[in-house]
């Protein structure tokens, strides 16, 4: 279970929603079989997928594979369930000409992830569009918090501040 997916999770179960998760030992979110076991279900929350920059440039093909191919199942459970979907996709306004950025502000797709982000984006307008699926995009960026691992962004600086007597962060050009 990912970082966000846990809280989450644990939120909706402090409300009382009727929850049913999924998780990488349950099976591929790139297989339709894995969503064909699943009962039915009013809304999706898709937060499946791969999420380190760095390592998409690695492996852009897995990223592609889990993050577009994971949506379009998640898309085809429920065009078939009649369920709606809310996606997590992510920051893709590259580095924006004004500040705050607009939600209209160009797409950019810098590295594999965006790009696989934006290909999930498209499938799900697609599928909004031709087979009437409600579909909420929504576009994070530097989510952090309790529990995330040190090697994203915010939470890398706060390990920092709080271990080590200097701070040292990567790419000092994107602002947002």
């Amino acid at each position: 279970m990912g970082f966000i997916g846990k809280s989450l999770i644990q939120k909706m179960s402090e409300l009382n929603f009727d929850i049913i998760t999924v998780d990488i030992i349950d099976g591929d979110v790139t297989d339709q079989s894995t969503w064909e076991k699943l009962p039915d279900a009013d809304v999706v929350i898709h937060l499946a997928g791969k999420t380190f920059v760095p390592d998409s440039w690695s492996s852009p093909s897995s990223f592609i594979d889990t993050n577009l191919m994971g949506t379009v199942c998640a898309l085809e459970y429920c065009k078939k369930r009649k369920s709606k979907l809310i996606i997590l996709s992510s920051y893709l306004y590259g580095n924006p000409d004004i500040l705050p950025i607009p939600e209209s502000s160009k797409i950019v797709t810098p590295n594999p992830y965006a790009f696989s982000k934006k290909l999930a984006e498209d499938a799900c307008r697609f599928y909004s569009e031709m087979f009437g699926i409600q579909v909420t995009i929504l576009r994070p960026f530097n989510v952090y918090g309790p529990g995330q691992d040190d090697k994203f962004l915010i939470q890398s600086i706060i390990h920092q501040v709080l271990n080590s007597s200097f701070i040292n962060v990567k790419d000092l050009e994107p602002k947002r």
